[in-house]
């Protein structure tokens, strides 16, 4: 697999063309900030180093200047550690989704690339976590709701 971040400037550039909130999140607890990845589920703790550059990475009125300035004041043995551990984990990495469809008969186990399925099978969870991209903090994205998908929804998609 092609490794997606080769510098900073691959990590910013996800900033630079809005792809940023349908990767992730960031939340706080009362001690940590972490990053919540919509692609792997993962949620990472930020190191205290790096916390000031993801925020302003995941915030829209930062500007690019600003979060280069932020990358700018870590540490060059852990910008490396952190483009690695983004590559080698896949976080802020997950892949538009433009047509989901499957050929049946093509469905057999030499050619599944797929390597997760979620469905959304509720609106109504009740947890609320602050991380999760549904969450009213979160903007662009729908809101909770009281509706369920059918079975036949499901199958179709």
């Amino acid at each position: 697999m092609k490794q997606m971040f080769e510098s900073i400037e691959d990590v910013i550039e996800l900033k630079t063309t809005k792809r940023i909130h349908r990767l992730g999140t960031i939340f706080h607890t009362k001690n940590n900030a972490y990053i919540y990845d919509t692609g792997t589920g993962k949620v990472i703790q930020l190191d205290s180093i790096a916390i000031d550059f993801f925020v302003s990475l995941f915030n829209e009125s930062t500007p690019i200047q600003e979060t280069y300035e932020y990358w700018k004041i870590i540490p060059e043995e852990l910008q490396k550690n952190i483009i690695r551990f983004l590559c080698d984990e896949y976080l802020l990495q997950c892949p538009f989704v433009k047509n989901f469809s499957i050929d049946m008969g093509a469905f057999d186990s030499e050619n599944i690339k797929i390597q997760q399925l979620i469905l959304e099978v509720t609106g109504m969870c009740n947890m609320r976590c602050k991380y999760c991209i549904y969450n009213e903090y979160n903007e662009g994205n729908r809101d909770f709701n009281t509706n369920n998908m059918s079975f036949e929804t499901a199958k179709k998609h």
